[in-house]
């Protein structure tokens, strides 16, 4: 569970981790996805369920619009 996901480097961190110890990693969740390639990101370490709650349209940000994506991510 994370809270926001941009790329997903943050949460990938912590599934190599877990994954270091033997464990597998199947599902990932986050409050809001900010479709930024992390679900491909997640798809790529082997995770093939990922349940983002919210995404940035939610909130009205159209996601083909880099500049308001850039402005929400900082």
């Amino acid at each position: 569970m994370d809270d926001v996901i941009t790329r997903g480097s943050s949460s990938v961190k912590a599934i190599d981790e877990v994954q270091a110890h033997g464990c597998e990693v199947v599902y990932v969740e986050t409050l809001v996805d900010r479709l930024q390639g992390g679900a491909k990101l997640f798809r790529e370490t082997g995770v093939a369920d990922y349940r983002p709650i919210l995404t940035i349209r939610d909130f009205g940000v159209p996601v083909d619009d880099p500049s308001a994506v850039a402005e929400l991510v900082g």
